[in-house]
């Protein structure tokens, strides 16, 4: 038997044929008590802690008992997965429990263990060794610590331990590998997971050594000012002094880094010198002479670029320390120190002008000299500190003219889980066949722009006449009306687009077509086009290049696949490691916050905002926050961040039929759905509502997840739900919500449906909710009545009595007598689960009392069973023996579960009085029932109860997967009538 918690949790079985193949257990509940007592092996947790565990804010006065009730199923599962050693690994130790698990059975020991190992093997400097071993650890992680189970108090310790310990075996494997000379193999590597975890400086440290290394010296100064840049903007701090000893290293560009395999330090002379030593298990590398020119560059690299390129160098003082130049120049905003003057100090900038450098398309035009009427706010091309006239783009070490990017925004500084999107896109922009383009398209606020930005820096060289940017729908300056309402936004006219971009290159049109000269511009030059926020292709299609030597980048979030010459990037939601890397401050709740902002990087940024600019809030208080859904998008609003408003734009932007279609579904519950409640939704016939349906998928607004499974992403469904709210008719919103509550009563009473999930099971009982709030009573009732089983089965004891209760109040308000009857006895029957016996009686005589008032046999009969039943628990047996004679005595038209149920007590009756033979008489009835009405739940349960009823196994199953303890009477034993 093996156990697996480093990911979702799974039970894999003994390799016997009867017990291979996984066993894990369904409802979250048990999967609770399993990946606690897995977290803690071989440790004994007590009873209090697992209760505190299952329900961490207010446990229910039976919480115990019911404690005991998933111990018991958490054994029928290791039993299953092991006959011969199951029973044996979980151990009732006081004061609670203890799962008894051998090293190699379970991945987090194994992991710890491989981690151990790793690091004791780099310590002996056996880094071979090391590498296998910690790669194997590797391995191990599918996921989060039980990505698929609630975490209370002791899984959310247990998982924030690991979340530190995973990064930090990959970084000893990497070290290792560095070690062994596998750097230029590790660059790929290294450049994915600085991105995804942009706040971990020992890998930041790891990739500037492997870059270095394999000879590509200006990427690993690029790679110091990014990581630099980040932690001032995210978090107001400097690098540690490991990375700035290292960067100054680099910057002596003559001795190679050592791996970072363990603790640096800034050596610094006595004499007080700007050189840096790095150090390493004792070994200490001086700083070489300081060879940076007043351009910005190594006197190393300025050579490889040519002549051109080069400036004066700086010479080294005869004592082989490093002068300090008077200025270090990098890239705009990089942010890179001037050696010399402290690591992170400012440093002005020299001046660049048209002289020197030439227009933004080459010789003959003119670079503008500020942000020109028609640019991109960010963008001005005027000098700024740090700027120089050459500068490297990220990822190539040739030099690219800064006018050549003037008109680009900022770069985003958090473009987190993007890294193969953006080696994607900037492929697609160097490698462009004539007549070809790339478009990014996607969600509101999944970083369409920020990727295309990105990438156009990074092909930049590939386009040497210049690099322009256009946003085609600029928002306008008067105020949103009605207040907190998005702006609507008016797009370009393409030659009003033309003129803008021809401005941009430095081009005065004449009185001619301003198309025909953006086309004889993109035909003679080598020319990239960034066309922002475009609102369709029919916008951008005058506007692109034809030729070979020019394309452009499209962004827009309504932009259908198909189109001539067009490559598509589809953006959606970012990764769970890059949106834990966003959320870093927000602790333990990261993955709950990013959960409910649907990990959107838009959403997430908002986020990590709120809590970096309100000191006083934890990760907690944003996720109570943002729980609400009514005020979740306005809640995600901070500064110029508006996620409600960024989605609503994109919403008013579609056609009406499309805006109506994106409402309507809206009536849906959360998760995957499928045509069926889709139709009923927009109320077409199915033919026509997967037409519409696969029209709002086109345009990237719904998930298609496979043949007839579609999603709303998380934030979008709460816009299309807010919609349905202010835009469409009361009356029409209603009947939406009543079609949607039928359709998914028929789907749960279809036998070849596939069981519900947890999440679906809440979503419907929110549905109920909803429905009870519109005075839908008899779709309440309806959508209840087919949960009744679902629920049962899945243990959602909350959702069953929430369901139900509402469901019962709107039966009272219908005047329908039958159904309030059916659910007073269902909440009966959760009662007794719940071993709630008092509050079970009270429910049993009232829907007894309710039934025969309405004249319904099979409910006097169901609640005379479940009286019957609390009086064997109690070992009254004759008393439970006239119940069941009175429920089996009442006409019931044709086969019904009144008589399956009466029939299932007495049999357990006969059970209880050591009676086998006698049982098998009811059970053989229940068999019948249960086949004739095609319940194979039921049906299979007796068949269970058959075959178990001449062994003493010391439980019964007394309902289809409830089992309580045998607690077998004489067959005489009588009880006195209360």
């Amino acid at each position: 038997m093996r156990f697996r918690i480093l990911g979702p949790l799974e039970v894999a079985g003994d390799p016997d044929p009867a017990s291979a193949g996984l066993h894990t257990p369904g409802p979250a509940k048990i999967r609770v008590v399993l990946g606690t007592l897995l977290a803690r092996p071989n440790q004994v947790v007590s009873a209090e802690a697992l209760i505190d565990e299952l329900w961490p804010e207010s446990p229910p006065r039976t919480a115990l008992q019911t404690l005991h009730v998933y111990v018991s199923q958490v054994r029928k599962c290791l039993m299953a997965a092991s006959p011969r050693h199951g029973q044996d690994t979980l151990v009732t130790q006081r004061p609670g429990y203890l799962l008894r698990v051998a090293s190699d059975e379970l991945d987090l020991t194994l992991f710890e263990r491989l981690h151990e190992q790793g690091r004791a093997a780099v310590q002996a400097g056996a880094y071979d060794r090391a590498a296998d071993l910690l790669a194997e650890a590797q391995d191990l992680w599918r996921g989060p610590l039980l990505s698929d189970t609630p975490h209370g108090p002791i899984l959310q310790t247990a998982a924030a331990r690991l979340h530190e310990a995973r990064p930090a075996a990959l970084e000893l494997r990497i070290g290792a590998d560095l070690r062994l000379g596998r750097h230029r193999e590790l660059v790929a590597e290294l450049s994915a997971l600085v991105t995804e975890h942009p706040l971990r400086e020992e890998l930041h440290a790891q990739l500037m050594t492997a870059l270095y290394r394999s000879e590509r010296l200006p990427e690993a100064l690029r790679a110091y000012a990014r990581v630099r840049r980040t932690l001032v903007e995210e978090l107001g701090v400097e690098p540690g002094p490991r990375l700035r000893a290292l960067h100054r290293q680099l910057l002596s560009a003559d001795t190679a880094p050592t791996p970072a395999l363990g603790p640096w330090t800034d050596s610094r002379p006595a004499g007080g010198h700007a050189a840096a030593h790095w150090t390493h298990a004792g070994h200490t590398a001086p700083g070489a002479a300081n060879r940076i020119t007043t351009n910005g560059r190594s006197a190393d690299l300025a050579a490889r670029n040519g002549p051109a390129a080069a400036g004066p160098a700086s010479h080294a003082p005869a004592d082989g320390h490093a002068s300090a130049p008077s200025t270090y120049v990098g890239q705009a905003g990089d942010g890179v120190a001037a050696p010399g003057t402290g690591d992170g100090a400012s440093v002005a900038a020299r001046s660049v002008g048209e002289g020197a450098v030439g227009g933004a398309l080459g010789p003959g035009t003119s670079a503008p000299g500020g942000r020109g009427a028609d640019g991109p706010a960010g963008s001005s091309p005027a000098h700024r500190t740090g700027s120089t006239g050459d500068t490297i783009p990220p990822g190539h070490g040739s030099a690219v003219p800064l006018a050549l990017t003037a008109w680009l925004p900022a770069e985003d500084p958090v473009l987190v889980g993007r890294s193969g999107e953006l080696a994607r896109l900037t492929e697609l922009l160097r490698d462009a066949a004539a007549g070809s383009w790339a478009a990014v398209t996607g969600q509101p606020g999944s970083g369409k722009t920020a990727l295309a930005v990105a990438a156009a820096r990074r092909a930049a060289d590939a386009y040497p006449d210049g690099v322009l940017f256009l946003d085609l729908c600029p928002e306008p300056a008067e105020p949103a009306e009605p207040a907190g309402a998005a702006r609507p936004a008016v797009g370009l006219t393409p030659a009003e687009a033309s003129r803008r971009l021809l401005r941009q290159a430095g081009v005065s049109p004449a009185e001619g077509d301003p198309l025909d000269a953006l086309r004889a511009l993109t035909a003679t030059r080598r020319v990239l086009l960034v066309l922002d926020n475009a609102r369709s292709v029919a916008q951008v299609r005058a506007l692109l290049p034809v030729t070979a030597g020019s394309t452009a980048v499209v962004t827009g979030p309504l932009l259908p696949a198909g189109s001539a010459g067009m490559r598509t990037i589809r953006l959606g939601h970012v990764g769970h490691a890059a949106a834990r890397e966003i959320l870093a401050g927000a602790g333990p709740a990261a993955d709950e916050i990013a959960r409910l902002c649907g990990r959107l990087p838009l959403a997430l940024r908002a986020a990590a905002l709120l809590l970096s600019s309100r000191p006083h809030w934890t990760g907690e208080t944003l996720a109570r926050t943002l729980r609400p859904e009514r005020t979740r998008l306005t809640s995600l609003g901070i500064g110029e961040l508006d996620v409600r408003g960024s989605l609503l734009r994109t919403y008013r932007a579609l056609p009406e039929g499309e805006r109506r279609t994106l409402r309507l579904l809206g009536a849906l519950p959360p998760g995957v759905f499928g045509l069926r409640p889709a139709a009923a939704a927009l109320g077409l016939p199915p033919e026509r509502a997967a037409s519409a349906v696969e029209s709002v998928t086109d345009r990237g607004l719904l998930l298609p997840l496979g043949e007839d499974a579609y999603a709303f992403p998380e934030l979008l469904r709460l816009l299309a739900a807010d919609r349905l709210r202010a835009d469409e008719p009361r009356e029409s919103a209603t009947e939406a919500t009543a079609r949607v509550c039928g359709a998914y009563a028929g789907l749960l009473a279809d036998p070849a449906a596939a069981p519900a999930s947890a999440q679906e099971l809440s979503a419907l009982t929110d549905l109920v909710r909803r429905a009870h709030a519109a005075t839908l009573w008899r779709p309440a009732v309806d959508l209840a009545d087919a949960l009744a089983g679902p629920l049962e089965r899945a243990v959602s004891w909350e959702n069953w009595e929430a369901a139900h209760t509402l469901a019962l109040d709107a039966a009272r308000r219908a005047g329908d007598r039958v159904a309030e009857a059916r659910m007073v006895r269902s909440l009966g029957d959760l009662c007794w689960q719940q071993r709630r016996t008092e509050e079970a009686e009270e429910h049993y005589r009232e829907a007894l009392r309710l039934a025969e008032r309405a004249r319904t046999a099979e409910e006097a009969a169901r609640a005379l069973a479940g009286l019957a039943e609390l009086r064997l628990e109690h070992g009254r047996t004759a008393e439970a023996d006239a119940l069941l004679g009175d429920a089996l005595a009442r006409p019931e038209p044709g086969p019904g579960l009144g008589r399956y149920e009466a029939y299932r007590v007495q049999a357990q009756v006969r059970l209880r009085s050591g009676d086998a033979a006698g049982a098998a008489v009811p059970l053989g009835k229940c068999l019948a029932i249960a086949a004739e009405l095609r319940d194979s739940r039921r049906e299979a349960h007796v068949r269970r109860v058959l075959r178990a009823a001449d062994g003493d196994t010391g439980v019964h199953e007394v309902r289809p997967g409830i089992w309580r303890l045998a607690m077998r009477e004489p067959a005489s034993a009588t009880g006195t009538r209360s």
